[in-house]
């Protein structure tokens, strides 16, 4: 059953990109362990199970431990050390830092929740803000939209993960550009109960959908 619409943010939020969530602290490691230092516990499904961990906790199993936890006294991500990545081939053909590889480990866990309902919030916040600013007269443009971004965050204050985000989207560009795309590839993204706009249904002039 459909239970609702999909929504999505303005297009000119993807236009201004990831430099909406703000500026990156230059020292990343310090940073990611800042915003990393909470033990509150939180719930994720990840790899067809659902754990309960904290982000403090997450970042010392991956710099420290080499895995994200035990279940049943069984590894569910494998012992292996950041470190251990840091010889890879694809590390070195994309020049990953070490602040990049423990964000890609701490994406592939349970944090991505985290992560992931905070980029979603900070959208949902900025949409909420440019119908309120903008009301169903005034054009919307990139002005409004990085007002909008800033009165957000503003409001999310507290729930930061931007240093740790924009490290994450940087090891993701630089492995794009060492990566192979096979010909044909299909990218599916699952979602429950919603209906979908029609760009999804519709391709477009360069035959895209989604």
């Amino acid at each position: 059953v459909l239970s609702r619409d999909m929504t999505l943010g303005h297009p000119l939020c993807f236009e201004i990109g990831i430099d909406a969530l703000g500026f990156m602290d230059l020292d990343c490691e310090a940073a990611i362990s800042r915003e990393h230092a909470s033990t509150a516990r939180f719930k994720a499904w990840n790899n067809d199970m659902e754990r309960e961990t904290s982000p403090a906790e997450q970042l010392q199993l991956v710099l420290e431990n080499g895995w994200a936890g035990k279940i049943n006294n069984k590894d569910y991500r494998g012992n292996v050390m950041c470190e251990d990545f840091e010889t890879h081939a694809m590390t070195k053909a994309a020049s990953l830092l070490k602040a990049e590889l423990v964000m890609l480990r701490l994406y592939t866990g349970p944090m991505y929740k985290l992560y992931n309902t905070l980029l979603r919030d900070l959208l949902h916040h900025v949409k909420q803000q440019v119908e309120e600013m903008t009301g169903a007269t005034q054009e919307v443009t990139t002005a409004v939209v990085r007002v909008a971004f800033a009165v957000a965050r503003e409001k999310l204050a507290g729930r930061g993960y931007t240093t740790s985000v924009l490290v994450l989207v940087s090891a993701l560009v630089k492995l794009r550009t060492v990566s192979d795309l096979p010909p044909n590839r299909k990218v599916f993204r699952g979602v429950s109960g919603l209906n979908v706009p029609d760009c999804f249904k519709d391709e477009d002039e360069r035959g895209n959908r989604g």
